[in-house]
């Protein structure tokens, strides 16, 4: 690191606010796309603006959010009119645009810590001025850039794969719970082309082999229960995990923020708990309706009162994961939407609602062959969010490795070339 020197941004970069503009939402003759805060993040605005004494920024301008909850975003490589929310950080050739981007984008929470502003936060005036920057030479830099943008890449790669997956999950799980699938696992064809194998039902057309039940046919729904009031919960893992709303996620339930019961409050609660057998659902709040298994090493946990747990009948006519899926199709919002009421300000679901749940039942052999199908598609999914989380912590490596010149980095042949051009 015996060739970086530090640099205030003042030294590297020149500052001007975007202007207040008037937008449109189609572009026109002298308009250039609008670049506002969700610009920052690649999502387009949509919208255009009159470039004449506007702000405009270039590609390799780098642009910060400067006024909102999210001031201090980064982001580069967008041509249009700045809004005026948004700052135009122009270079001096010292400096690549990239580079300064990733250093920037690793001092987020310094600038977030540093905010200004009584009512909506401002990053600090004087940023530049309080703000250095390790600088290598320009072909370390670009060196820099250009590995951290590879991962960004496929970053963002990864990212495209989960939203296809997941595109692709919800339009098969719509085709699986109206047609189901055959003797051979293939689909069935849809009921246009194959009148004679459906019939109508509450639920619309469904397989003739198919039966519609009430939830309340094949299940006993019971609500679970809070601590007694004021007592908090335990300072340290007992053998009493507590469920809450917050700790549902994707179908299950993430025990990395479990909280746990007071040994001496258990006796009080004990007969409110959730066996792994059961499912739960969300009855209250915001995230209504979220249905899921419990996993087997929190079975016997303590269940919120904010949900019920589902507790089969007869575990020979269903599988929790078939019913999971279906509580998690996109046939599920309509029945949850017309049965949810309102309670002092909260949404709300009543047990007795619950009960009236209307679910298509095929055969155990078919749920079963359904159920494969998702899951296969739902552990694709998850390998693909565990290569993004490992691709986002290699890149935090990377950045404190590289920004900071803990690694050191040899340059392309091309940058030096360009260094002494």
């Amino acid at each position: 690191m015996n060739n970086w020197e530090r640099k205030f941004l003042s030294e590297l970069v020149s500052v001007q606010k975007g202007k207040q503009v008037s937008v449109i939402n189609v572009q026109e003759k002298n308009h250039l796309p609008y670049i506002g805060a969700g610009s920052l993040e690649n999502i387009s605005s949509g919208l255009y603006a009159d470039y004449k004494n506007a702000v405009i920024c270039n590609p390799k301008d780098v642009l910060m959010l400067w006024d909102g909850e999210r001031s201090g975003l980064v982001g580069t490589e967008i041509y249009g009119v700045v809004g005026s929310t948004v700052a135009r950080f122009r270079l001096t050739n010292e400096i690549d645009y990239k580079f300064l981007y990733y250093s920037l984008f690793g001092a987020f929470r310094w600038i977030q810590q540093n905010r200004t502003g009584t009512g909506v936060p401002h990053v600090p005036k004087n940023l530049t001025k309080i703000l250095s920057i390790a600088l290598p030479p320009l072909p370390q830099q670009r060196k820099i850039a250009k590995i951290l943008t590879t991962v960004d890449n496929l970053i963002e790669k990864t990212e495209a794969l989960i939203s296809k997956y997941q595109s692709i999950k919800q339009g098969m799980m719509h085709d699986l719970f109206t047609r189901g699938v055959d003797a051979k696992g293939k689909l069935r064809p849809p009921q246009s082309e194959a009148p004679e194998l459906y019939k109508q039902s509450e639920l619309g057309w469904i397989p003739k082999e198919w039966e519609v039940k009430r939830l309340s046919d094949i299940a006993d729904i019971k609500g679970g229960k809070r601590l007694p009031a004021g007592q908090p919960f335990a300072d340290s893992p007992t053998p009493f995990p507590y469920i809450r709303v917050s700790d549902m996620n994707d179908w299950s339930v993430d025990d990395s923020g479990i909280e746990y019961v007071p040994e001496w409050i258990e006796p009080i609660i004990r007969s409110y708990k959730i066996s792994c057998h059961d499912l739960y659902i969300s009855i209250a709040g915001v995230h209504l309706g979220l249905v899921g298994m419990v996993p087997e090493k929190l079975d016997k946990a303590q269940l919120t009162e904010n949900a019920a747990k589902i507790i089969f009948k007869n575990s020979d006519v269903q599988l929790k994961e078939y019913l999971t899926a279906f509580f998690n199709s996109p046939l599920f919002p309509r029945q949850l939407e017309e049965s949810k009421g309102i309670g002092a300000g909260v949404p709300k679901l009543a047990l007795h609602r619950i009960e009236q749940f209307l679910l298509p039942m095929p055969r155990l052999s078919e749920q079963d062959k359904i159920s494969n199908v998702l899951m296969e598609c739902r552990r694709e999914i998850s390998n693909e969010k565990y290569n993004l989380e490992k691709l986002l912590s290699i890149k935090t490596a990377l950045m404190q490795d590289l920004l900071t010149g803990k690694v050191q980095v040899t340059p392309d042949e091309i940058d030096k070339e360009l260094a002494h051009a």
